[in-house]
């Protein structure tokens, strides 16, 4: 199991706290293998935010015939809190989180989103996934 920093954790910077809406923040990783159990870090959400809103967007990883990868979203405690098993990356595409009970989730300290890597690719192909995160500081 490897673990690789994207855009945004690479930096080390976390997003800025605005008391004013919704606040999107995109990463994006170009990793250089897809295991099974491989964490992507994609960003650091500052401490009192809300998810409103997740979208994983994922170029083909997987050119076998018959594409076996999966890709988790969540934080470094629920590795499949937001996305569960999604087969985006076997074709490349976009997939909105849709796990019961997102929408509202809080975080009382600085929390890291990640991609777990579910199943791994039978054939990994290079590309990138993108990781845009929408949520509010609003109380």
């Amino acid at each position: 199991m490897a673990t690789s920093l994207g855009s945004k954790m690479a930096s080390g910077v976390v997003p800025k706290y605005l008391h004013n809406g919704d606040i999107t923040v995109v990463a994006t990783i170009t990793p250089a293998a897809a295991a099974t159990n491989d964490i992507f870090q994609m960003l650091k959400v500052p401490a009192g935010t809300s998810i409103v809103d997740m979208t994983l967007d994922s170029d083909d990883l997987d050119s076998n015939g018959a594409p076996t990868i999966l890709l988790d979203v969540g934080d470094t405690t629920t590795a499949n809190k937001f996305i569960a098993a999604s087969n985006v990356a076997q074709a490349g595409g976009i997939a909105r989180a849709s796990a019961k009970g997102f929408v509202g989730v809080t975080y009382a300290s600085d929390t890291i989103v990640q991609i777990k890597v579910n199943t791994g690719a039978a054939t990994f192909q290079a590309g990138s996934i993108r990781l845009a995160v929408t949520y509010t500081m609003d109380p």
